[in-house]
């Protein structure tokens, strides 16, 4: 049986995301009428191993290796956009020519000393992404999802838990 679809509308989905984080900027313009709420299962066991595939293919052809953060630059912005063109790849497949995007938001946060965001320890300027997940294709959470992690790695963070912890989450857009 294959699980339930959900879209919400572009503003109940930034609204959902200002709920839990009240100061951060927020893109105005929406991308579409309703986004992609993607289904949590899914999201962890079929995406994030082809996630990891598509940053293995790139490391290989490309010099520097773009989709593995280093010390002296991150390159939490670049691993970022690739991930959230690929969610968006993803939804277009699901909804082909529906006014759908995607529920996925470039997030730029400031992780405090002594936090670790999924597994990106603080002091430091971060960039992420913000998604939402259903369990059960009627209720969703939004969560910070991290690119950089293997899928062995995998864990998500919901935003009021990172906000509440201290996290300043400055912008988001798609």
């Amino acid at each position: 049986m294959s699980a339930k679809v959900l879209t919400v509308t572009w503003a109940d989905f930034q609204l959902r995301v200002s709920l839990a984080a009240p100061d951060c900027e927020q893109q105005s313009m929406p991308t579409a009428a309703y986004v992609h709420i993607f289904n949590r299962a899914w999201f962890c066991e079929q995406f994030w191993p082809y996630w990891d595939n598509v940053k293995k293919a790139l490391n290989a052809q490309l010099l520097n290796k773009p989709e593995t953060n280093n010390a002296k630059r991150g390159t939490c912005d670049e691993i970022t956009k690739m991930f959230v063109a690929h969610l968006i790849l993803s939804a277009r497949q699901l909804h082909g020519d529906e006014d759908v995007g995607v529920a996925a938001l470039e997030s730029s946060v400031v992780i405090p000393d002594g936090f670790s965001l999924n597994m990106v320890p603080g002091f430091g300027g971060h960039r992420t992404v913000v998604i939402g997940l259903t369990d059960d294709g009627e209720n969703y959470e939004v969560e910070f999802a991290e690119p950089q992690l293997t899928y062995a790695q995998y864990q998500t963070t919901p935003v009021e838990n990172a906000v509440a912890s201290g996290v300043s989450y400055a912008e988001r857009w798609v």
